[in-house]
């Protein structure tokens, strides 16, 4: 599962040197994202006070 977003103009990343070009579908992956464990301690554990 994931996000999909549209580019509604061409983007360059950074000083990466990648181009995003106008309408390309970007997909973000939602399940990694919210197991960074940067920003999630403990990941996997179940927490439901998490959000609290």
């Amino acid at each position: 599962m994931g996000l999909e977003r549209y580019g509604p103009s061409d983007y360059g990343l950074g000083d990466t040197g990648i181009k995003i070009p106008k309408d390309c579908v970007i997909a973000v992956p939602v399940y990694a994202m919210h197991h960074d464990p940067d920003y999630f301690p403990d990941p996997s554990k179940f927490d439901p006070d998490r959000s609290v």
